[in-house]
């Protein structure tokens, strides 16, 4: 069995990631797992002390949304698709969104539908948000975030394919704010309260996006599924200067693979944001 001295100092020059970072590169900001104090290290042993056996370490399950990762031209992205819209002084961000149907998806895909306040230009990275995550074996999983801590999943909220899920993130300070997810068609809701953030907002941009996140183990992109067509319908930004606005006139952001072939198409209409794969 390995002693907890030696995993400790294992995990000392173990590089640590999150899935998504925005720009800058959250890489280059991270200090080094090297910098690790030695009073953590053996508070870390003196825990693992504890225990009389250790069979296996067993970490929670999470996965990290992120900020927008810009490639090339402007508007091009390997992980958003979807529309930004500055609001200065944006409260709240909601959308609805139909679950696609997902037939024969590929092993492991998946992507992630959800709104949000900032993640693109602000200076502290932070990013507001709720969605669902549209998995390749025809499945959803629920969430809430407030970037850069990890996602929580809201294992209490239903999603089906078919279901009309409203989506909705308020900001009651740069600091402070909630996300509450609605199934319009069952009747059912759920919605989690951020007291304190880990990283303050700028409240200036508004999003409406399909993102192909990263994988919890691997740390690369999954391959994204193919969800056919969705719309955010009624999506709408307020709180701010302007009052309320639409996704209309915002920045229409396209997914692209390393070779810049694009891998979605959106458009925006009045106060819906249409997103199609490209196959």
């Amino acid at each position: 069995m390995t002693s907890p001295l030696s995993l400790a100092l294992a995990w000392s020059d173990t590089p640590i990631y999150n899935q998504h970072y925005p720009l800058p590169s959250l890489l280059s900001v991270l200090p080094s797992t090297r910098n690790i104090t030695y009073s953590i290290i053996i508070k870390f042993i003196n825990t693992l002390a504890l225990a009389t056996s250790v069979s296996a370490v067993a970490l929670p399950e999470t996965r990290t949304s992120g900020g927008l990762e810009r490639r090339g031209h402007r508007g091009n992205s390997d992980n958003w698709a979807g529309v930004i819209k500055k609001a200065a002084g944006v409260k709240t961000v909601t959308g609805t969104m139909g679950m696609p149907t997902i037939k024969n998806g590929a092993e492991d895909s998946a992507v992630s539908a959800w709104v949000g306040i900032d993640g693109n230009t602000c200076s502290t990275g932070a990013l507001l948000q709720t969605g669902v995550d549209i998995l390749g074996d025809g499945t959803f999983s629920p969430w809430v975030e407030w970037y850069p801590n990890d996602l929580i999943k809201l294992t209490d909220f239903v999603v089906n394919a078919g279901d009309k899920i409203k989506m909705t993130v308020t900001a009651t300070s740069t600091t402070a704010g909630s996300a509450k997810l609605e199934n319009l068609t069952t009747g059912n809701s759920s919605s989690h309260d951020f007291a304190k953030g880990p990283a303050a907002l700028c409240l200036a941009e508004a999003d409406w996006i399909l993102e192909d996140y990263d994988d919890d183990n691997s740390g690369k992109i999954k391959p994204l599924v193919n969800f056919g067509t969705v719309s955010f319908t009624g999506a709408s930004a307020s709180g701010g200067s302007d009052g309320t606005v639409g996704p209309d006139k915002g920045e229409i952001i396209t997914l692209t693979d390393s070779k810049g072939k694009a891998k979605t198409s959106c458009s925006v209409k009045t106060n819906t944001v249409t997103c199609s794969y490209n196959a």
